[in-house]
């Protein structure tokens, strides 16, 4: 889970960094160690922009609903100053990653299908795959 970002950058800001990211050393890892086809590497990475745009203009907490997006998103963090600076660039701030221990609550039940309802707004669709992940905070 994230929490809103209420970010310094535009939406305009924010969407321009999302669209310049470099992930691509991100999915060429993710192949490797998921084993996925470049096809689902690219899938994951564009969901995984997707979500950092929701991470940007939703006001609440978001839900990395996508679990090949939150993969991805885990091999990011992972680069820790390039995630540090991708996040500055996005959002003006540093995106926390709140994983998800044990059974979901209530709570974190709801927030799921507000986030599922949220892409579909947004996006028109779901990922693939979906399921209980994390959540930026």
């Amino acid at each position: 889970m994230a929490e809103g970002s209420n970010g310094k950058r535009s939406r305009e800001e924010a969407r321009a960094a999302i669209e310049r990211l470099d992930l691509r050393r991100q999915v060429e890892k993710s192949m490797e160690v998921y084993g996925w086809e470049r096809e689902r590497a690219l899938e994951a990475e564009r969901w995984y922009r997707n979500f950092l745009r929701l991470c940007h203009e939703h006001d609440g907490p978001v839900t990395a609903i996508g679990r090949d997006a939150d993969e991805l998103w885990h091999l990011h963090i992972l680069d820790t100053r390039k995630y540090e600076a991708d996040c500055e660039a996005i959002f003006g701030r540093f995106l926390n990653h709140t994983p998800l221990y044990g059974e979901p609550t209530a709570k974190d039940k709801k927030l799921f299908e507000e986030t599922v309802k949220l892409y579909e707004r947004t996006f028109g669709a779901v990922p693939e795959r979906v399921g209980w992940v994390c959540i930026f905070g």
